[in-house]
């Protein structure tokens, strides 16, 4: 990470909060300070509940965001930083994961020293979740692989072209084999307004 600070034209990396009940991977959970000290900003995860799942409440979902901002915290991550809410499906979405959601980024905001973000599929999914929650202080980080551009060549796209207009973040890219100084990795690419998205 450090030969790719070094050499490379990113800025930060995504950041698991683990375990979640979609994510057993603890391998981030204590190197946000050595990555910290290298200049990473990031992008903090938390996998949370998918369509698939039969906890789809809004009970679940104050109790998994007390998950996450106590994660985020064991992690080293200050107060005011956001965490991003994992939803994998895309398209329209059930009003159960909806209400899972809703009670997600109240929970966080309301209850916790964090801000929520989301993590979706553009277009439908955004504009739903975004309908649902209203006014509540939320970030969007989308997935559109549709971009034909070249990530890392230029400019980087903005994030509000992504197909959402108030999108901070968009993924660009999945399963990318990039190389930057001498490590090559297979990474996905996105592209933000903000250097370090968890602030």
């Amino acid at each position: 990470m450090q030969d790719w600070w070094s050499n490379s034209p990113l800025y930060y990396t995504g950041f698991y909060l683990a375990p979640a009940p979609y994510q057993s991977y603890t391998g981030w959970m204590n190197k946000r300070e050595t990555l910290v000290n290298q200049g990473w900003g990031f992008l903090p995860l938390y996998v949370g509940r998918q369509s698939d799942s039969s906890y789809l409440t809004a009970e679940q979902g104050k109790i998994d965001a007390q998950d996450a901002a106590t994660l985020a915290s064991n992690a080293g991550f200050p107060s005011l930083s956001y965490i991003y809410l994992d939803i994998e499906q895309g398209g329209i979405i059930s009003s159960k994961f909806i209400d899972y959601i809703k009670a997600w980024v109240s929970e966080i905001n309301t209850n916790t020293s964090y801000w929520s973000g989301i993590y979706c599929s553009y277009s439908d999914t955004a504009d739903q979740i975004k309908t649902a929650i209203g006014s509540t202080t939320c970030r969007f980080w989308v997935f559109n692989l549709n971009y034909t551009g070249t990530p890392g060549s230029g400019t980087a796209p903005d994030p509000t072209n992504s197909g959402v207009s108030f999108a901070t973040t968009w993924q660009l890219e999945q399963n990318i084999s990039k190389t930057y100084g001498s490590n090559t990795r297979t990474i996905d690419v996105d592209t933000s307004s903000l250097i370090d998205p968890s602030k």
